[in-house]
C-alpha cells in the first residue's frame, strides 16, 4: 500500500475507533437513563469498547504489514464523523430525558444497522488472518446487537 493510501486508511480507522467509543458512551448513558435495562445496555457497551480496541489492533496490523493490505472500497471519514456526531447528540438528549425508552431502542437498532451496512470488511483487501478474524468478530457481534435490539423492541411493544 502506498504511503498516501496508508495514511488515509489509518485516519479512517481512527474515525471508526471514535465511532465505536461514541457507541459505548451512548450505551452507558442508556444504562443510566433506563435502569430497567441496565445490564442489557452495559453488555453491549462493553462489546463496543472491545470493538474500538479491535480496530486499533487492525490499524496496528496495517501499519506493521502494509504490503499485506490493499485499499478496498472507498470510505468517507466525514460520513463516519457525521454518524458519531449524531450519536453524541443522542447522548445529550438522553441526559436531558428527551428520548423515551422505545424510541432509544429503535435509534440504537438503526445505528447498529448502519454500522453493519458500512461493511468494514470492504475497507481493505487482505489475507491477513488476524485482521480478518477481528473483522469477523466485530461483524458477528454487531449483528447480534441488532438482533437483540429487534427482540427488545418487539417485547417492549407487547407490554
Amino acid at each position: 500500500m502506498d504511503p498516501h493510501n496508508l495514511k488515509q486508511l489509518l485516519e479512517i480507522m481512527e474515525e471508526m475507533v471514535g465511532l465505536e467509543r461514541a457507541l459505548a458512551d451512548l450505551y452507558q448513558t442508556c444504562s443510566e437513563a433506563f435502569p430497567e435495562d441496565t445490564q442489557f445496555w452495559l453488555a453491549i457497551k462493553h462489546q463496543e469498547k472491545h470493538h474500538a480496541e479491535s480496530i486499533r489492533k487492525m490499524a496496528a496490523l496495517v501499519l506493521a504489514y502494509p504490503h499485506e493490505f490493499a485499499l478496498g472500497r472507498t470510505f468517507n471519514a466525514t460520513a463516519i464523523h457525521t454518524v458519531k456526531h449524531g450519536i453524541i447528540e443522542h447522548i445529550d438528549a438522553l441526559k436531558q430525558h428527551q428520548i423515551p425508552r422505545i424510541k432509544m431502542l429503535i435509534i440504537a437498532r438503526d445505528i447498529e444497522n448502519s454500522v453493519i451496512e458500512a461493511h468494514y470488511r470492504d475497507l481493505v483487501k487482505t489475507s491477513n488472518i488476524e485482521f480478518n478474524n477481528l473483522v469477523d468478530q466485530i461483524d458477528t457481534q454487531t449483528m447480534q446487537h441488532k438482533n437483540l435490539l429487534i427482540k427488545k423492541i418487539a417485547a417492549s411493544k407487547q407490554q
